[in-house]
């Protein structure tokens, strides 16, 4: 079994980039002052199609010599810029995967 943990904390940077290549702008994803005053979240929203991605890539980290084939994921719960993330996952020597898991720190409340 592979398995893996890594921290990471996004920046408004990649988030923007992002959402430029995705053409999906959302203000909470890039307007601070709505953000946080009209959609009362403590900082910017990552983009959930973000998350997924790097799920996905730290799958083709752990195991580079096996595809994703699929991928289910849900955001149960928003991450935030500049605010530690710590990716968990698993992958059985079947390749059958464990979910892979995104955590809010210091909560360590599920965000995918």
């Amino acid at each position: 079994m592979v398995s893996g943990r890594g921290l990471f904390t996004t920046d408004p940077t990649p988030l923007m980039r992002f959402i430029a290549a995705t053409a999906k702008p959302h203000r909470i994803h890039y307007v601070w002052p709505h953000t946080t005053r009209v959609e009362g979240y403590p900082w910017l929203v990552v983009h959930g199609p973000l998350s997924t991605l790097l799920l996905t890539e730290a799958l083709r980290f752990a195991a580079p010599s096996d595809d994703v084939c699929a991928l289910r994921h849900r955001n149960p719960a928003p991450l935030f810029c500049g605010h530690p993330a710590r990716l968990i996952f698993a992958l059985a020597d079947d390749s059958a995967s464990l979910p892979p898991r995104l955590r809010r720190d210091p909560a360590g409340r599920a965000v995918g």
